[in-house]
């Protein structure tokens, strides 16, 4: 949310993010996601500019908290949260 990316998120996202909860909480983006940031900006990008996006299927590799990497799928919707001004003010994932 915001121009810094800050994330809030609910309790059905803690599976989604696992070891990495509670640290991802009110953090930016790319500082929660290292790994994944360059799927994760393009993403942004899109919802920044109004387009809502859909992923299906799509493999990550993520780091867990010893270092491994380990391959995760996603299917993932992006959508653009509009502000009290109508400009995008953050993007909603589900």
């Amino acid at each position: 949310w915001g121009p810094e990316l800050v994330q809030l998120y609910n309790d059905a996202y803690v599976g989604i993010a696992q070891d990495r909860h509670p640290f991802l909480l009110g953090r930016r983006v790319a500082e929660g996601w290292p790994d994944a940031h360059e799927v994760i900006a393009g993403l942004v990008e899109r919802a920044r500019g109004g387009l809502a996006t859909r992923l299906c299927d799509y493999t990550v590799a993520l780091k867990d908290s010893s270092g491994q990497s380990l391959d995760r799928v996603f299917d993932t919707d992006w959508s653009p949260i509009r502000d009290e001004t109508g400009a995008v003010g953050g993007m909603l994932q589900t």
